[in-house]
């Protein structure tokens, strides 16, 4: 299956300095300070309350040009003015510049075969791994589904110099086949936190401190986690978003997302945020009928 989705939202911040390391690590979910160039790693910026900022790939990488590595940054829903202001708020006295790169290089999500004819050897990326050729940089991401539900390799790319392939999906097909494989996009924000979308592969357990740790920290310790994201087969033109979805007359939780079109048959076309225990499966979504399905996108649980 080929696709190149445009994803130029996407925000692609620079962090250069002596610095950087030590300052990210301490804001982020994951330990990041032993990255060395051609590493990196899926991470969360939180807020104090444990909140969701933005998830991010945190890649090294050493650019045309540069005197010195550079940390990458590659948000997934965050505008890139915003994720700059947010930083910035936590910057003292640490010897770094950040930088908006959003601008000045091109970005797209990519199939394995597409990745592999830009840079060499990246079908052979585990996910969150990467690979630079030149001032073009891969990196393995969430995977997506075929139209059959098959699981396929999915990267993101960024280029500072030469050209991408043009996109191959239209907007409403991106969505589609984002939502069939249960991947997040609007529920990144600082509604929910990264246990709420199981996002267990971006949290280092034994790192040190950093903000929103605490809050994290006593979510899993006390298993105080009360609620996921789950996928949901519904008639999308009569669900809308924070629609309630309830089964036998009690309220399970409401609906994230809710995409354009279904991808497949008997794939996710929208998500929703539930109570953990659910064990029914089928459900009504406002007035419409629904079941609930599982995420592909779902990481590796904490143990």
């Amino acid at each position: 299956m080929h696709f190149v989705v445009d994803s130029s939202a996407r925000a692609r911040l620079l962090v250069r300095g002596p610095d950087a390391g030590a300052f990210l690590h301490r804001l982020s979910t994951q330990h990041v300070i032993d990255l060395k160039p051609g590493e990196a790693r899926l991470a969360v910026l939180t807020t104090d309350k444990g909140r969701i900022k933005d998830l991010v790939h945190h890649v090294v990488v050493a650019l045309s040009g540069a005197e010195q590595p550079s940390v990458l940054l590659i948000g997934h829903r965050a505008a890139a003015a915003e994720l700059m202001a947010w930083l910035d708020r936590y910057l003292f006295t640490e010897k770094l510049v950040l930088q908006d790169a959003t601008a000045t290089s091109r970005c797209v999500d990519v199939d394995g075969d597409t990745a592999e004819s830009l840079v060499p050897g990246s079908r052979t990326l585990l996910p969150w791994e990467m690979k630079q050729e030149g001032d073009v940089v891969v990196v393995r991401a969430f995977d997506r589904v075929t139209p059959a539900g098959a699981p396929v390799a999915s990267y993101v790319v960024v280029s500072f110099g030469p050209a991408l392939p043009p996109p191959t999906l239209s907007f409403s097909e991106d969505a589609a086949m984002r939502l069939a494989a249960g991947i997040p996009d609007v529920e990144f924000s600082d509604a929910f936190t990264p246990l709420d979308l199981d996002l267990h592969d971006a949290i280092h357990w034994n790192k040190g401190c950093y903000i929103g740790q605490e809050v994290i920290a006593r979510l899993d310790t006390y298993g105080k986690q009360r609620r996921h994201l789950v996928g949901l087969v519904v008639d999308s033109t009569a669900v809308k978003v924070a629609e309630a979805v309830v089964a036998a007359g009690s309220p399970l939780g409401t609906v994230t997302s809710v995409g354009p079109a279904s991808w497949g048959a008997g794939l996710p076309n929208a998500l929703a945020m539930l109570k953990i225990g659910t064990e029914v499966s089928d459900v009504v979504v406002g007035a419409a009928p629904g079941r609930i399905v599982p995420r592909q996108a779902a990481q590796r649980p904490h143990e």
